[in-house]
């Protein structure tokens, strides 16, 4: 009996392959505003930076398993059903701006009229991950006020499923 019983179980073991599955990318996640060079400390930026979100994975499956899968040695990450609309994402902050002597004000989107060019999809591989930088070029435009500011970053993905991060950050510019 208990070799029925252990080889039953074994062959679930077995049977549990490590296959990628596929997922969409939800509305929640992880928002960072970090430096890139220079000096770090948390939550101050003194230099080139960028806001950083890497979106929640829901993985979708129709296979059920006794026995719970592991991807830990799959190379292939998986489908991803959606995508996040670059073209919706925008980044209010909640005090002025100044970009080429011009005060940008309070609600006014800065990746529309600031960076047009600066958002990207992560590192070429990654669905889930969206960045904005700001770089050196940008950066020699610009002028924060010193002190806390709050970032807002909107935007839906392709389901039409909206999104938004707020995150303070001490701005040392």
């Amino acid at each position: 009996m208990k070799k029925s019983v252990l080889l039953f179980v074994l062959s679930f073991v077995l049977m549990a392959s490590c296959e990628s599955g596929k997922y969409v990318l939800t509305e929640n996640g992880r928002f960072a505003i970090q430096q890139i060079e220079g000096y770090y400390r948390p939550d101050t930026i003194s230099n080139v930076f960028e806001l950083y979100v890497e979106f929640e994975k829901l993985y979708l499956t129709h296979k059920w398993n006794i026995v719970p899968t592991a991807n830990a040695f799959s190379k292939d990450p998986g489908i991803c059903l959606n995508s996040i609309n670059t073209a919706s994402v925008e980044v209010f902050l909640d005090r002025p701006l100044v970009k080429d002597g011009v005060t940008i004000p309070v609600g006014e989107n800065i990746i529309k009229d600031i960076l047009p060019n600066k958002t990207n999809r992560g590192y070429g591989y990654d669905e889930s991950v969206l960045r904005i930088v700001f770089d050196g070029e940008t950066l020699s435009n610009m002028q924060f006020e010193k002190g806390f500011t709050n970032f807002t970053l909107t935007g839906k993905n392709s389901d039409n499923v909206r999104f938004t991060f707020a995150k303070k950050v001490f701005m040392d510019l």
